[in-house]
C-alpha cells in the first residue's frame, strides 16, 4: 500500500493516520510517517485497512449521503418504514422522534 492509497483509505474510513497507528499498536508518529513515506506501511496494517475499506464499500452508511460514490445508499426513513410494515403487516403513518410522518 502506498502513502496515497493509505490517505484515500483513511478518508473513506473516517480515520486519521495517527489514530490508525495507535489502533494497530504503533506510535502516533508512525501513522504520520506512513503518510509521508518515511516508514513503510506494515503489511498487516495495509491488509487490515484494505479489508476495512472493502467492508465499508459493501456496507454503506444508511441515510441520504450526497456523494456520487454512494448511489446505492438507502434512505434511513425507508428502512424504518420497511421495519414497521414488516412488524405490523400494515402500511404506517407513524411519526418519528421529530414529529415528522415517516
Amino acid at each position: 500500500m502506498t502513502p496515497d492509497q493509505l490517505r484515500t483509505a483513511l478518508a473513506t474510513l473516517g480515520r486519521s493516520a495517527p489514530g490508525l497507528a495507535v489502533l494497530c499498536g504503533y506510535s502516533r508518529n508512525s501513522g504520520d510517517a506512513w503518510l509521508m513515506g518515511t516508514r513503510s506501511i506494515p503489511p498487516a496494517v495495509a491488509a487490515w485497512v484494505a479489508s476495512a475499506v472493502a467492508w465499508h464499500d459493501r456496507h454503506p452508511v444508511p441515510g441520504k449521503i450526497n456523494s456520487p460514490n454512494r448511489t446505492n445508499c438507502i434512505d434511513a426513513q425507508q428502512i424504518v418504514r420497511y421495519i414497521l410494515v414488516t412488524e405490523t403487516g400494515q402500511p404506517t403513518t407513524k411519526d418519528d422522534e421529530n414529529g415528522q410522518n415517516i
